[in-house]
């Protein structure tokens, strides 16, 4: 039987981050940036490369600014598609 390969990823961003208060207040950890990006990115291009192509974020209830992040805005494409 041949091996399937792995396409499938679980993210485990819970928890409240009381270690980065008072910046987690606003936005979660996993959006603060390393250097260009936020960081949750860097590991989501990781897992691209390596093939997956579904992931699970799996986040602490009430945290909004993670959703928000990875939903489409259409206010602001719109305005960036305007603006060239």
């Amino acid at each position: 039987m041949p091996n399937k390969p792995i396409t499938k990823a679980v993210l485990a961003c819970g928890g409240w981050s009381t270690r980065f208060l008072p910046t987690v207040k606003i936005y979660a950890k996993q959006l603060l940036p390393i250097l260009d990006k936020p960081q949750i990115l860097w590991v989501m291009e990781e897992l691209v490369g390596a093939g997956i192509t579904d992931f699970c974020i799996v986040h602490r209830d009430g945290e909004e600014s993670l959703k928000r992040f990875f939903q489409p805005d259409p206010a602001l494409d719109s305005y960036l598609a305007s603006v060239g």
